[in-house]
C-alpha cells in the first residue's frame, strides 16, 4: 500500500497497536515484533550500513506498547523472519503464536479458543474458516524447535505440514483469513463492524 503496514490506521489505532490488543486480551504475555532491518523507515543508518538494532517509528511504537523488536536477516523472506522472532523469545515458552500485523481482526476468543485445543501431544494448532486455513497458528515448544531446525523449503506452512499430529480448529471468525494487502482491503475493515476494536510478523508467549 505504499506505507508502513504496522504503522496504518484502523478506527484510530494503528495496526501494530491492534494485533498487540487483540494478542494480550486472548491471553498472551510477551509478543516479539519483527520488522525488516533493511528499510531505511524502519532502521536508522550508520557508517558500517544499516543498524541491526531498529530505531524508527516502529521500534518507538513497539516501546510504548511494551513490546520488544528484532530485525530480521536483510536478505531473508518471511520464513527467516519467522525464525528471526521465533529465536527471539525468552525461555519458559510453552505456546507461540505467529500473527502478520496486516490481520488485525482476529478475535481475542479465536487466540482463547486456540490455546485451549492446544494439548500436550499436539505440536500445533490452526484456525481454519470456511474451509480455509487462516492465521495465527499456535506452536507449541516443541513445534517451534521443529520450525527452527527445518531445512526444506516451503516457509511455514510446509514447515507445520510435516509434524505429525498437526491439528486445525474450526472457527467463526472471518478475520483469520483478512489480511490488509491492499487499500481496498483497508476499507473493508474500516466499515466492518463484526469484529473489535515491510513484513512485520509478531511472535508471542502465552500465558501459562
Amino acid at each position: 500500500m505504499g506505507r508502513c503496514k504496522a504503522l496504518l490506521d484502523l478506527r484510530g489505532s494503528p495496526l501494530l497497536a491492534r494485533c498487540a490488543g487483540l494478542l494480550r486480551a486472548g491471553g498472551v504475555s510477551e509478543i516479539v515484533v519483527v520488522t525488516p532491518s533493511g528499510n531505511a523507515e524502519l532502521s536508522k543508518s550508520t557508517d558500517d550500513g544499516p543498524a541491526r538494532q531498529l530505531d524508527g517509528p516502529v521500534h518507538d511504537l513497539a516501546r510504548k506498547l511494551g513490546l520488544r523488536t528484532v530485525a530480521a536477516p536483510a536478505d531473508g523472506d518471511m520464513f527467516a523472519s519467522i525464525r528471526a522472532g521465533l529465536s527471539a523469545l525468552g525461555p519458559g515458552s510453552r505456546a507461540v503464536f505467529i500473527l502478520p500485523v496486516d490481520m488485525p481482526l482476529v478475535r481475542p476468543l479465536t487466540i482463547m479458543a486456540l490455546a485451549a485445543a492446544l494439548q500436550p501431544e499436539t505440536p500445533a494448532v490452526v484456525p481454519v474458516h470456511a474451509g480455509q486455513r487462516g492465521h495465527p497458528p499456535l506452536l507449541s515448544a516443541r513445534a517451534v524447535g521443529q520450525v527452527l531446525a527445518w531445512e526444506g523449503g516451503g516457509g511455514l506452512r510446509a514447515a507445520l505440514s510435516g509434524l505429525p499430529g498437526l491439528a486445525t480448529l474450526e472457527v467463526d471468525d472471518p478475520g483469520v483469513l483478512l489480511d490488509l494487502d491492499t487499500p481496498e482491503d483497508l476499507a473493508l475493515a474500516l466499515r466492518s463492524e463484526s469484529h473489535a476494536p515491510q513484513l512485520t510478523i509478531a511472535a508471542m508467549r502465552s500465558q501459562e
